[in-house]
């Protein structure tokens, strides 16, 4: 039953951090920038890692509240990645 639960928390938990980016993505080429799609291979990868480092960090500096402090890492990064897809694609849609 553990394993279940880790599982769908798992889950959830990528579908909050990978979620917004993908959505910028689906915009962004509907709109007829598919360059942006490129971008994923980077920016998936990068805001894992990045979420993982942070939590990491984190916990070897002695916060507390770890479950809270790792949804709030996932909506951050979740959200800078996103940020930083729709700017890369407006970008290249101005040029």
């Amino acid at each position: 039953m553990k394993i279940l639960f880790v599982t769908v928390l798992l889950a959830v938990l990528l579908g909050l951090l990978w979620a917004p980016v993908c959505f910028v993505a689906w915009k962004l080429s509907r709109q007829g920038d598919v360059t942006v799609l490129r971008g994923l291979r980077i920016i998936l990868p990068g805001q894992l890692v990045a979420v993982v480092v942070l939590a990491f960090f984190a916990d070897a500096i002695g916060l507390k509240n770890p479950a809270g402090l790792i949804i709030a890492l996932v909506i951050g990064v979740s959200l800078l990645g996103a940020g930083i897809l729709f700017l890369r694609g407006r970008s290249n849609s101005i040029r």
